[in-house]
């Protein structure tokens, strides 16, 4: 009675091409990386350096642009 283990994270063997992403796919996660970090980042600055009147107006001139 033993199973075969399918490893669907290929982390002992080679990718094969029919699974592989192409670059839009690969593109558009990694820049979703990088603006959630950048905002969270800005988020953390803005939050803890303006009042709460400043910080709601910034917030509100950013969704404006």
């Amino acid at each position: 009675m033993s199973k075969k283990h399918q490893d669907h994270d290929y982390s002992l063997e080679d990718i094969p091409n029919s699974v592989k992403k192409g670059l839009f796919p690969m593109l558009v996660v990694m820049l979703g990386f990088t603006f959630f970090s950048a905002s969270m980042l800005a988020g953390v600055t803005l939050g803890t350096s303006l009042s709460m009147n400043k910080f709601m107006g910034a917030v509100f001139i950013g969704n404006l642009i």
